[in-house]
């Protein structure tokens, strides 16, 4: 490839990424798919764009090939109506010339994908793993089978329980995705590439509901055979180990072309923890590398915590809140989060929780689903674009969260909560300059003193309700 300043691998992988996040391509998968039949595999297509794999995973050919079919899709004159300003360089930007060799270009623009021998990867088998301690393993592996997992999308990187998540603007826009250091997959990649890799455990979980087809076989001496059958209720997530597999596929690709065999075995551990359980693992990891201070907060051990993400999974139409509740900071300021899982969490010390109360953490879950129903529809409106509520309103601060939590917390017991909570939600003062000014909701972490005023505020509204 052409290693120029400007335009050159790494500039090529971010603008492939951009693209797989914007709308007006992934309503052309399809089309992708279809023009890219019998030249790339269509599990690598649909993956890269469910973000189960990275563009980095993927080799030289397959690269050139998706990018000059998405360089086509620009040349379309509906498509390129439909793209920002920003977006429209990309008709400049995604040229192949720019990043190709000639040669390059010759060898791959009429190239096939050659099928290779079938295997069934929705049968996943982990052969003389030791038992660690209940849904907990450890064995050591072929390395290729780890990155054949990953490559076919069987083996996924699940952003809910990973460490900080990067958030990049391209092209007027905000993407998330997993947070990597291409320094250290260089780095890794290399040293894998010329077997001087030192391996490590990297760390797999099939996440436990009840229904997931994880099978343990006894074999005696503390040996297992571990069987998983991949399907609707069961999954494969990649907890620890991002940088190692897209470092390995890259390296396993470098074998390729200089025409060595990749060869590299890893210790892995393997476990079927709930995902909340599975969350506590990398908060765990994180005291040898730490991660930003509210993302390790909302991983700590807590009944609160424990709500808090509950609160933020399911759908829409049931939970209000779903997907709506940052992991970090960052989230609510790029990604338009309502608030952090951290905030949320805090906020729910108000009920006086007891961990070993199923009866009560239930009632609070159900209660604060219905709740949060009519406050966002409430704050309908506000919710049309929470960036321009934000810039002259309080009803959506992040902070402004802990106050409805607090009103929820006074109000659960009431039989007329939700004809109250409407009475409140009318006398709050949310513009900027008004009443709640001066408590300093906008910063990321307001003062106990604050919280205090805050609280007071809300409570004078309430008692006024209760007339």
């Amino acid at each position: 490839m052409i290693n120029d300043e400007k335009y050159n691998y790494d500039k090529l992988v971010d603008e492939i990424t951009g693209c797989l996040n914007l709308k007006q391509f992934l309503m052309k998968k399809i089309v992708l798919i279809k023009e890219l039949n019998n030249r790339i595999d269509i599990n690598i297509i649909n993956n890269l764009f469910n973000q189960n794999i990275q563009v980095e995973m993927i080799d030289e050919r397959e690269l050139y090939l998706i990018t000059e079919t998405f360089y086509k899709m620009l040349l379309d004159k509906e498509f390129f109506s439909k793209l920002n300003e920003s977006q429209r360089q990309l008709k400049i930007d995604l040229n192949p010339e720019l990043y190709f060799t000639e040669d390059e270009i010759r060898k791959y623009k009429n190239s096939l994908w050659i099928e290779e021998e079938k295997h069934d990867f929705k049968t996943i088998i982990f052969k003389n793993v030791q038992f660690l301690k209940e849904g907990v393993y450890s064995g050591v592996i072929d390395f290729n089978y780890i990155l054949d997992l990953r490559e076919k999308g069987f083996l996924f990187y699940n952003i809910d329980c990973q460490r900080e998540t990067e958030k990049s603007k391209w092209r007027g826009m905000y993407i998330e995705k997993a947070k990597v250091f291409s320094k250290s997959i260089k780095e890794i990649s290399q040293s894998m590439a010329t077997d001087e890799y030192i391996p490590t455990d990297i760390a797999i979980n099939v996440p436990s509901n009840g229904n997931e087809k994880f099978h343990v076989i006894e074999k005696g001496d503390n040996l297992y055979d571990i069987v998983i059958k991949i399907d609707k209720d069961t999954v494969l997530n990649l907890i620890d180990g991002n940088h190692r597999t897209t470092g390995g596929s890259i390296a396993r690709n470098i074998c390729k072309r200089e025409g060595k065999e990749f060869i590299l075995n890893m210790g892995v551990k393997i476990m079927n923890l709930d995902p909340y359980w599975a969350r506590h693992y990398i908060f765990q990891e994180s005291k040898k590398n730490p991660l930003d201070e509210t993302l390790t907060k909302a991983m700590e051990i807590s009944i609160e915590n424990k709500i808090a993400f509950y609160m933020n999974k399911g759908n829409t139409s049931e939970n209000p809140l779903s997907g709506r509740l940052g992991r970090e900071l960052k989230d609510v300021k790029y990604l338009n989060k309502l608030t952090t899982l951290y905030i949320f969490a805090d906020s729910l010390k108000y009920f006086n929780l007891n961990e070993y109360d199923v009866i009560q953490e239930d009632k609070v879950k159900y209660y604060l689903k219905d709740y949060f129903k009519y406050v966002l529809s409430f704050q309908r409106s506000e919710m049309k674009d929470i960036k321009q509520s934000r810039d002259k309103s309080y009803a959506l601060n992040m902070n402004m969260f802990r106050g409805y939590i607090y009103i929820a917390s006074k109000l659960m017991n009431d039989g007329d909560w939700k004809r109250k909570l409407i009475a409140v939600l009318e006398k709050i003062d949310y513009k900027k300059g008004g009443a709640l000014e001066e408590m300093n909701l906008n910063k990321n972490e307001i003062s106990r003193i604050n919280i205090k005023k805050f609280e007071e505020y809300l409570d004078k509204i309430m008692e006024g309700a209760d007339r």
